[in-house]
């Protein structure tokens, strides 16, 4: 295990040891209390603050947000990186290798991805093995050069990470990757001004909160494609270049650059603009898959209110649905098809 320092490890696990003797509701009357007593500031500010791991936001908010605080927890993004041997429910290697990716998979440290997708590897010493696991096709696919993953991978995919010394407060996706370092959260008296709230980003910096992961570029201060300087709320183009891939036909972008695509629509020029939380619901509350707010063509239609299939694309045949046309591959350009 990895995570960050001997502080860390303690309060998780003085967490699961409280939670198994008192119960969860038990431990968020405990927090409360604590946080109570605790000496604290008027404010806070996330470029200041200590990331605390996700299990001090659920403490709190297990009562304040109930279902973010039992759905996320066991969702992709959160269950998105672990290390070999420290697996969760929802945690486990997918490949198949009786085919032979050309490694073996006691090489397997390190997994990146719950499979939704695809699914990634390294090894102990953070090297990214050659092939991804593709899960629709069941196949091994080439899908970039193998790669320092401490370096260029683990950013993403762990929360407080510390690229020098090359550890994590924890692994995967957790709430303060979007929301900001949390341990001035807990010590201010005001709550909401010391912590990001998506909802009052202006839209551009909202869908930049996405984009520090959801994108193609280079760090513009630092040899991982991810600055490590960069805090939700921030202007991610300070500190990262995005590097404007163009359209293809087949989409051969890789699967993590939607934001980068969504930069050049024309959804992030309207006005307002139509961002990442537009369609879906970040936490994944609810069933639909790429945790959609809403299911195929009716998501689209909130919007575009008189461009039905019938009306708009009569010659769309009756299985055609707007992503069909204008997502080929799961595109984020949003292309018009050509006639």
């Amino acid at each position: 295990m990895r995570d960050g320092n001997a502080a860390s490890k303690y309060r998780d696990e003085w967490s699961r040891r409280l939670t198994a003797k008192l119960g969860s509701s038990a431990v968020a009357l405990c927090a409360g209390f604590l946080l109570l007593c605790w000496p604290t500031a008027a404010v806070g500010d996330v470029h200041s603050a200590a990331y605390q791991g996700s299990q001090l936001c659920v403490a709190c908010h297990k009562t304040l947000n109930k279902p973010i605080a039992e759905v996320y927890p066991k969702a992709g993004h959160a269950l998105g990186f672990w290390e070999v041997g420290e697996e969760k429910d929802g945690q486990e290697i997918l490949g198949d290798f009786s085919q032979d990716p050309g490694f073996v998979q006691a090489q397997v440290a390190y997994v990146l991805g719950v499979g939704r997708q695809e699914q990634a590897y390294l090894d102990k010493d953070f090297q990214l093995l050659p092939l991804f696991w593709e899960t629709a096709s069941k196949s091994w696919v080439e899908r970039m050069p193998s790669v320092d993953g401490a370096a260029q991978c683990i950013t993403c995919h762990a929360t407080g990470y510390d690229q020098a010394e090359k550890t994590w407060v924890a692994a995967g996706v957790g709430c303060e990757s979007c929301h900001g370092p949390g341990s001035e959260h807990i010590a201010a008296s005001d709550k909401k001004g010391s912590i990001v709230q998506l909802k009052e980003l202006d839209p551009l910096r909202q869908a930049m909160v996405c984009g520090q992961c959801h994108s193609l570029g280079q760090a513009t201060a630092s040899a991982s494609p991810r600055s490590p300087d960069y805090r939700p709320g921030d202007d991610l183009a300070a500190t990262f270049m995005d590097a404007k891939p163009g359209a293809h036909v087949p989409h051969e972008l890789p699967p993590w650059t939607e934001y980068s695509e969504w930069l050049q629509s024309k959804h992030a020029s309207a006005s307002p603009p139509a961002t990442c939380t537009t369609c879906h619901d970040p936490h994944g509350v609810g069933s639909l898959p790429h945790q959609l707010r809403k299911e195929g063509d009716a998501l689209c239609l909130d919007c575009h209110k008189d461009l039905s299939c019938p009306q708009h694309a009569p010659a769309s045949g009756e299985r055609a649905t707007c992503a069909s046309c204008h997502m080929p591959q799961g595109s984020h350009f949003f292309p018009k098809p050509a006639t």
